[in-house]
């Protein structure tokens, strides 16, 4: 295709990725659905090959330079994650938020580590949606 200043830009398709569905629990009502559908897609600004997907309540990191392809997966919550970013100022911080109203800072250094570097319980009234980095503030 052309780019608006007259540059030809050449896309072409690399990898495919395949998520292994969650085990489907019993709902209850007032309960969220697990579904299989991606919530959230986000690219390390620091190492562009590197980008993350939420899936239900699990995180997987992807690095599309490793031969084999795999995600690193981790559960990050008990309900459903619907946000995340990768911080704009350091490349091992990100964000995930979600249906149990909890914003999480991660370290994709210590994944294995639920807690997390910082987390604030009901930090909405209801499910968190969007999330972001500040632009101003370099330590978060």
């Amino acid at each position: 295709t052309e780019a608006g200043n007259g540059d030809t830009v050449t896309c072409k398709f690399a990898h495919s990725y395949n998520i292994k569905r969650s085990k489907e629990k019993e709902v209850l009502p007032n309960d969220w659905l697990p579904t299989p559908y991606i919530k959230c897609v986000g690219l390390n600004p620091f190492k562009p090959s590197a980008f993350l997907a939420l899936e239900n309540n699990r995180l997987h990191i992807f690095d599309a330079e490793k031969d084999e392809f795999e995600a690193t997966t981790v559960k990050v919550s008990h309900a459903p994650s619907l946000c995340a970013e990768y911080s704009p100022h350091n490349a091992h911080q990100l964000l995930v938020a979600g249906a149990s109203n909890t914003v999480k800072v991660l370290d994709d250094r210590q994944l294995s580590d639920s807690k997390g570097a910082w987390k604030r319980k009901d930090a909405h009234r209801s499910a968190v949606r969007d999330v972001r980095f500040s632009p101003l503030i370099p330590h978060w």
